[in-house]
């Protein structure tokens, strides 16, 4: 019996070795398990939760009003400054600064000079601190400025385009509107004007202004499409240098050349009010039609008068100030998405390809429409 009980001891004592050593070896192989679980957690825990607008779309713009921001400068590097166009741009950008608590403002050249305006931009690259710093790039020659931006992008400066679909040294390019639409839009609405016939000639500011050239080449391409008798007068686009004078001259050089001139499509903005001046003052009203780029405030007479056909554009004002969101969300390391809500009516994104955003910001206007409270900008 002794022996039995003795047996019966071991057995226990060795049974209960093995246990407690099991229990050791399993709790060693969730350790690791544990450690896993710690960078979902981190995950969860980085997660931005977006207010959303009635529409139940991502409210960027309010969200990042809920952020300290006061740290950030951003710095909009404008075509030129002294027209009213580049002028509203600037009002956006300093809005925006005010309503997001940072550091916002607008410089350029006194003219529509790219050498200028990308040593502008190298004295802003040298001022600005890396880390907290933006510029926005409205160039006048994208490929010209596109190094300069990589220099940028080098000290840890982001940098936003706008009508710089090509470059390649941004985090976002955000544009008005898609621009082939856009010029396609403003060749239908002055085709309908000249009764789909006749001939034309098309402004741009300069020929190394990317997004002039895409709204006159698909405007010219729909015209080639869809109104067989109208025909382009020029083989070249003729430039303006945005300033009205040289478009006023322009026109009066254009007249004479081609005295059966019956259309002028602007893609730019000092052609109109040029154009609306001097279809007043020869007396062409419903026989020479400009259409084109402006704002409608400085054209509302003419448009009134019948002396322009119409107007398209967006609003300067709103698209510096959803550049402003666009580029304090890339400080904060925000992703942006279709969708996303940026801040103003219009403004929210409906295309993003690569790096370049399409919102819906275009308005067209007219003789029946430029009262309208909408069009008072």
């Amino acid at each position: 019996m002794k022996k039995v009980s003795l047996w019966l001891v071991i057995l226990v004592i060795t049974v209960s070795m093995v246990a407690v050593f099991s229990l050791n070896g399993c709790k060693k192989e969730a350790a690791p398990a544990e450690e896993e679980a710690a960078p979902a957690e981190e995950a969860a825990a980085g997660e931005v939760t977006m207010p959303t607008t009635a529409e139940g779309k991502r409210d960027v713009a309010a969200y990042l009003k809920t952020l300290d921001n006061s740290k950030f400068e951003i710095v909009q590097s404008n075509k030129m400054v002294g027209m009213r166009w580049f002028d509203d741009m600037a009002i956006g950008i300093e809005q925006f600064g005010e309503d997001y608590g940072c550091k916002a403002s607008d410089v350029g050249p006194d003219s529509g000079d790219a050498a200028l305006q990308n040593k502008i931009t190298e004295d802003l690259i040298a001022r600005l601190p890396s880390g907290t710093s933006a510029i926005i790039c409205v160039p006048n020659d994208a490929k010209a400025m596109d190094p300069v931006a990589g220099k940028a992008n080098e000290k840890g400066i982001i940098t936003i385009g706008y009508e710089g679909t090509t470059m390649e040294n941004i985090t976002y390019d955000m544009e008005a509107y898609d621009n082939a639409t856009f010029g396609a839009m403003m060749m239908e609405n002055m085709a309908k004007s000249m009764g789909g016939e006749g001939e034309y000639a098309v402004t741009v500011g300069l020929l190394t202004m990317e997004v002039h050239m895409v709204w006159a080449n698909a405007a010219v391409d729909y015209q080639k499409a869809n109104y067989p008798n109208m025909k382009l007068v020029t083989p070249t686009y003729i430039e303006t240098g945005n300033d009205q004078k040289q478009a006023y001259t322009n026109i009066q050089e254009l007249l004479k050349g081609y005295p059966n001139l019956k259309g002028i499509l602007a893609c730019e903005g000092a052609t109109p009010p040029a154009g609306g001046q001097i279809v007043e003052e020869k007396g062409l009203i419903g026989k020479l039609f400009v259409s084109g780029l402006a704002l409608p405030s400085t054209v509302k007479n003419y448009l009134e008068s019948g002396a322009l056909s119409s107007v398209s554009c967006s609003n300067p004002i709103n698209q510096s100030y959803c550049l402003g969101v666009v580029a304090l969300a890339a400080l904060h390391g925000i992703q942006l998405q279709v969708g996303d809500y940026l801040g103003r009516s219009g403004y929210d994104i409906v295309k993003l390809e690569g790096k370049v955003i399409w919102p819906h910001g275009e308005v067209t206007a007219t003789k029946e429409n430029v009262n309208n409270p909408e069009m008072d900008f």
